[in-house]
């Protein structure tokens, strides 16, 4: 099973970004200012792991 969680994560915080006002949005544009765009990804599909 976590074999295909990670891809899945990666999906949904590419889409989750776009958004304006959800929490993984506003953490994605906190991390991307600071890190970059693609860092910021990794960390917000962490935080979607950790969340399930």
């Amino acid at each position: 099973m976590g074999a295909r969680c990670v891809p899945t994560s990666g999906t949904a915080a590419m889409a989750a970004a776009p958004s304006k006002t959800s929490y993984p949005a506003v953490e994605y544009r906190r991390i991307a200012t600071r890190r970059g765009p693609i860092k910021a990804v990794v960390a917000l599909e962490n935080t979607i792991l950790t969340t399930v």
